[in-house]
């Protein structure tokens, strides 16, 4: 103890030096600084990830990282660190290429990466050891949009430094169940309801039951048990943290590992160090975090939820108008008389809409075409995409250069990687996801995101059954194969099972049904 004591001293002195180092003028005022992980350190959109990183997926045709730098801008930081590990060339390139870098910017934004870090922690390791940090700063992840004004929070986190308050959390209210809130997003907080300090962080099983110490509820009264807080993954930290996070390499995810270990005192250098939330109701934050939240949170945006982050707002120099029943149109979009465009439907600029198409709760990115008698509800697309005539997509996701043959079908939750084809006729069902990439070597894995998951090898039936699928839909015209997740609780692959049986059943009157009246029900 006397030895952990004796080091974390030292480090404290460091970070001291550094802090007046700074700011030797004690009237000049610390610019706030934050650093943005640019990678989620999970699989959940793979195979995309594995081309493109997910801070450059489009969320109603803005990419999300723009969100994020605009919230932490509106927020009165300064400087900002984008941090990437995988694909860190092209969020340089986009940055580069962005308002973000330019001479009029009013921040500073500094990429830089390390492909070796293949976790949080690993990533803010390596900024310490840089130098970047001169003070408290605030960390996200580069998939938040938000509009909350952090001003209560900082004043409330400097106000407890003498509480030795190491970390301010922002929690947002949002009822369990709610659309916004992912299986992960399912955790059991505890905190005093008079100081505001964080006691207990837990995500809720199956059971629902809290597992808690006799001797924290007697040591605090007025501990409160909530199930009705969304963990924004905003932190206002101070830059012990990043001295923790040095001393202790086995601290890799933020809330698995670091707020755990915190909550813990376990040590007696770290029974000092103090978790605070600050929680929020009227304002809007949230992760896109996977194909559920991301649909959740593009809906919410559309419907303005989360303004002044809205289509309209034109962040990354789009040229959006809002119109009633929060439809959103580019220039040059081409839409035809007999088409039928319905509420919450953003439309990129180049997009043609053709004769009897159906628009339902969609965004469209720029260049699509939507072909004669398709019917596209609940679902998100990207730019130079094609939807052919007559077919049918429910609440899936399709990416850059995607094609859908004509009277094909997406089912729900599905996904169309970049520059992939579903032939003509050929059925995806739901949870499909296709993809021309190569699976690559998982590294990253965050023990708290993905610990029901493991590297089983894919059973011989589920090879077999995504081979003939693959070639029923190349047989058709179609390019791609299905991706199948490496889950120990995946049952005999019955994704790629369902696609394959599917694919090589289809029938004459399948394309009748994916031609019929486009108002026979709503996708789920």
């Amino acid at each position: 103890a006397e030895y952990m004591g004796t080091k974390l001293f030292l480090r404290c002195w460091t970070v001291m030096a550094r802090r007046a180092a700074h700011d030797e003028d004690l009237n000049h005022e610390v610019p706030l600084q934050a650093i943005v992980l640019a990678d989620a350190f999970t699989r959940r959109f793979h195979p995309i990830t594995l081309e493109m990183p997910q801070v450059l997926f489009p969320l109603a045709n803005t990419p999300m990282l723009d969100y994020t730098i605009e919230f932490l801008s509106t927020a009165g930081v300064k400087e900002v660190i984008v941090f990437s590990v995988s694909h860190a060339e092209q969020v340089a390139e986009y940055l580069n290429s962005s308002r973000w870098l330019s001479p009029s910017c009013p921040i500073k934004v500094t990429p830089r990466a390390n492909s070796d870090a293949n976790s949080a922690g690993a990533a803010l390791r390596d900024i310490f050891a840089e130098g970047l940090i001169t003070s408290d700063f605030v960390l996200v992840y580069g998939d938040v949009v938000a509009n909350v004004s952090l001003a209560e929070a900082l004043a409330a986190h400097r106000a407890r430094k003498a509480e030795h308050c190491i970390m301010t959390s922002v929690f947002r209210e949002v009822r369990p169940g709610h659309p916004s809130r992912s299986p992960e997003d399912e955790i059991i907080v505890g905190v005093d309801a008079c100081s505001r300090e964080l006691l207990y962080y837990e995500r809720a099983g199956e059971s629902r039951y809290a597992d808690i110490e006799l001797g924290l509820l007697g040591d605090c009264p007025a501990l409160t048990l909530r199930t009705d807080l969304l963990d924004c993954h905003i932190d206002i930290c101070s830059p012990e943290v990043l001295l923790t996070l040095t001393d202790h390499f086995d601290l890799d995810d933020m809330r698995a590992h670091f707020l755990k270990f915190v909550l813990a005192g376990n040590e007696v250098t770290m029974a000092q160090f103090r978790v605070f939330a600050h929680v929020v109701s009227a304002e809007y934050a949230a992760r896109a975090r996977c194909l559920q939240t991301y649909a959740s949170v593009t809906r919410d945006v559309v419907r303005r939820w989360a303004y002044p982050l809205v289509p309209d707002s034109n962040l990354a120099g789009s040229t959006f108008r809002h119109q009633r029943s929060n439809i959103y149109k580019e220039r040059d979009v081409r839409i035809s008389a007999t088409s039928r465009i319905g509420a919450d439907v953003v439309l990129g600029a180049g997009t043609v809409v053709a004769d009897g198409a159906v628009l339902e709760r969609s965004v469209v990115g720029r260049g699509c075409v939507i072909g004669v008698g398709a019917v596209v509800r609940d679902s998100i697309i990207w730019n130079n995409v094609v939807v052919s005539d007559g077919a049918r997509v429910d609440a899936a996701l399709l990416c850059d250069c995607a094609r859908v043959g004509s009277h094909a079908t997406i089912e729900p939750n599905c996904i169309v990687s970049l520059n992939c084809v579903v032939g003509p006729g050929i059925k995806l069902l739901s949870g499909s996801r296709l993809t021309l990439a190569e699976r690559a070597d998982d590294k990253g894995d965050s023990e708290w995101e993905d610990s029901d998951s493991g590297d089983e090898p894919l059973s011989p039936e589920a090879e077999a059954a995504a081979q003939k699928w693959a070639a029923a839909n190349t047989a058709a015209g179609g390019v791609g194969a299905l991706y199948l997740e490496r889950k120990a609780d995946q049952r005999p692959s019955s994704l790629a099972l369902r696609s394959a049986q599917a694919a090589l059943a289809k029938a004459p009157q399948d394309d009748e049904s994916a031609s019929s009246d486009v108002d026979d029900g709503d996708a789920a």
